[in-house]
């Protein structure tokens, strides 16, 4: 269970040091070319020294390709999602994505939409609707922010449904390695395109980079999978739901971010929805 604390500790974390990088002044495409470079150092030399490096050319395009194109849309999804509404606000709305993972295997696999997942799926829409804070002074911000991080979790379910499926019965380690490589490759175009890449000049700076490549992004994938290698699918995505809360919680204490009793509600059936298909859906995959 210490694996699964740490790894939702660890993707909590994101959020916050999303937060902290733009009050720096760093654009979200220096911010995610810098993550996922830093994560790509940090892994590369592991398989590399572990012999994990060495897979076939279809499974490294694979891999470099869900990089490229599919978690770093995601990661752009998430990060635009973090200028305009809360961290914890956007981890919810990002929990959406088992109930978007059940509607596309429904409608594209044709797999039955059983009782508990209709029920699940109206209890995360609901939860998402009221999640939303209505009473924000800014609230054209916050509806535009909250909709980019549902489109964070829709993109999400897809990613799961398409291509994490592609890269099955490769080491996570070595999956991780050459998606990082494709993200960062990706980021580095992306930044240099819209005016250049970002390099901080304090110090301090490059700590929330250094925290967000590696404390959350390197650190929580590695537990991540080592949970699911003693606990199983099922009570490690239910246990991975303390993700927002923890979110929320140091939302609150590091940017004084507060969330309404109708938030609340909202996020407790955003997060009931989840655990309910993770707890009836057996096959569920939480990345």
């Amino acid at each position: 269970m210490i694996y699964v604390i740490l790894s939702a500790t660890g993707f909590a974390t994101l959020a916050i040091f999303g937060k902290l990088a733009f009050n720096a002044g760093l654009t979200s495409s220096s911010v995610l070319a810098w993550r996922f470079l830093i994560a790509a150092a940090l892994l590369v030399p592991y398989i590399i020294a572990s012999g994990q490096w060495r897979l076939a050319r279809r499974d490294v395009i694979n891999a470099v390709g869900l990089g490229l194109i599919g978690y770093s849309i995601q990661a752009i999804l998430f990060f635009s999602a973090l200028k305009h509404t809360s961290a914890a606000v956007t981890s919810l709305m990002l929990y959406t994505y088992p109930a978007f993972v059940a509607v596309i295997s429904w409608l594209v696999f044709h797999e039955k939409m059983t009782r508990h997942r209709l029920v699940a799926l109206v209890v995360s829409l609901v939860g998402m609707v009221l999640t939303v804070p209505m009473e924000s002074k800014n609230i054209a911000s916050e509806l535009t922010g909250a909709a980019i991080a549902l489109c964070s979790g829709v993109w999400y379910a897809c990613y799961l449904v398409f291509g994490a499926r592609r890269v099955r019965g490769i080491k996570p380690a070595a999956t991780s390695a050459y998606l990082s490589v494709g993200a960062a490759f990706a980021f580095f175009v992306s930044a240099s395109i819209s005016g250049g890449l970002q390099v901080p000049e304090r110090f301090e700076v490059w700590g929330v980079l250094l925290a967000i490549g590696g404390l959350a992004t390197v650190l929580p994938v590695a537990t991540l999978f080592a949970a699911l290698a003693r606990l199983g699918v099922v009570k490690t995505s239910i246990l991975s739901t303390l993700e927002p809360v923890i979110t929320a919680v140091f939302g609150y204490m590091f940017l004084a971010e507060t969330m309404s009793g109708q938030q609340l509600l909202g996020g407790a059936l955003v997060l009931l929805g989840a655990v309910t298909l993770h707890w009836f859906d057996r096959g569920a995959v939480v990345v």
